[in-house]
């Protein structure tokens, strides 16, 4: 709520000392089936991606020659995308001050503080110790960096793209 209440590319004063800036609102330059298709792409890449290592990070053995177990991986995945949503609210923000990375960082503290009081302290069956496994198992944080590397990389190529496209429809 505080990004889409306080996060403006403009101030009021600049809008009203330049009406041009309603010309994106009225050519549908930020709604439409171009931009709809567009963001749908972006997350079914990232939906991919995380699926895909999600699925081969499932099958990495611990040191017992175990692997994680569905909760601890369903676990991982879940704080991968807490945090590429959080990257990608940060990355989209115009107003970048204190109070949205505070926002930001305590929104994935929040996740991993959850976790945390549904497997040791509330002891739920099916989650009991999943925090602890999914903490000291070094694979976890190269996962998560993975996912928030691989899903920003893709972004940048599939925005790349896209102004190539536009680009080279404004030459023809």
């Amino acid at each position: 709520m505080w990004f889409a209440l306080f996060d403006f590319e403009h101030d009021k004063t600049t809008f009203l000392k330049k009406p041009r800036l309603y010309r994106i609102g009225i050519k549908n330059a930020c709604f439409g089936a171009k931009i709809f298709w567009q963001w749908f792409m972006y997350g079914a890449v990232q939906a991919l991606i995380v699926l895909n290592v999600s699925f081969l990070s499932r099958h990495v053995l611990r040191a017992d020659g175990q692997t994680l177990g569905l909760w601890v991986s369903g676990s991982i995945v879940y704080a991968a995308v807490v945090i590429i949503v959080n990257q990608k609210l940060l990355m989209a923000t115009h107003n970048i001050d204190t109070v949205g990375l505070v926002l930001i960082s305590l929104s994935i503290l929040v996740y991993f503080l959850s976790v945390l009081v549904e497997s040791q302290i509330l002891k739920i069956d099916d989650l009991f110790g999943v925090f602890s496994q999914m903490m000291r198992d070094p694979n976890t944080y190269f996962v998560l960096l993975f996912f928030v590397i691989l899903t920003f990389l893709s972004e940048k190529a599939i925005s790349f793209a896209d102004k190539a496209i536009i680009s080279g429809d404004k030459r023809s």
